[in-house]
């Protein structure tokens, strides 16, 4: 299988403190899949969009540790054949388990 992805992200961050940075954000991504393995190969092409929180800890200057904590995403996807419908989800990832973790430098 493989698989190409565009994306777009913005972000907004609020500065409640000195140390700690809240943020919220937007994305969108596109992405065309192709399964290799059937015959014939089967395309499928989608895009989903999410709005995300987070909080940011500066441990230096330009430096954070960034915690990502909910997302509500939303999704669709065709399968490209004939008479295929679109699939679409729709979610809330607020849940402890949906925490993502990243490090970042501010320029």
């Amino acid at each position: 299988m493989s698989t190409v992805t565009f994306g777009l992200q913005g972000r907004y961050y609020f500065t409640p403190a000195s140390k700690f940075s809240l943020f919220t954000g937007l994305g969108f991504d596109y992405n065309s899949k192709t399964n290799n393995l059937s015959t014939p190969e089967v395309k499928t092409n989608g895009f989903d969009v999410t709005l995300g929180l987070g909080l940011n800890y500066f441990v230096a200057e330009n430096w954070s540790i960034e915690a990502n904590f909910a997302a509500l995403n939303f999704a669709s996807e065709k399968v490209d054949v004939s008479g295929a419908e679109n699939e679409t989800s729709f979610g809330l990832g607020a849940n402890m388990r949906a925490i993502s973790f990243g490090v970042n430098y501010k320029f």
